[in-house]
């Protein structure tokens, strides 16, 4: 019987397959590029404590003075 952390393993691949065709029409190096990028955050998300709290804006974008 599958986990819920298999089910979301698999749901990630889904969605990370359904953006590739998302991105299908675009340069190589475009969609290698912002599938890396989402593979990164995707990393950071799962390496983060599970008492992290919520995940706002503000850490992905600061804000400058």
């Amino acid at each position: 019987m599958p986990s819920s952390e298999d089910d979301a393993i698999n749901e990630v691949h889904v969605l990370l397959g359904e953006y590739e065709q998302f991105l299908s029409g675009k340069a190589e190096g475009t969609t290698d590029a912002y599938l890396r990028t989402v593979r990164h955050l995707i990393a950071w998300v799962v390496l983060l404590p599970p008492n992290a709290g919520e995940i706002h804006h503000q850490q992905f974008c600061p804000v400058s003075d």
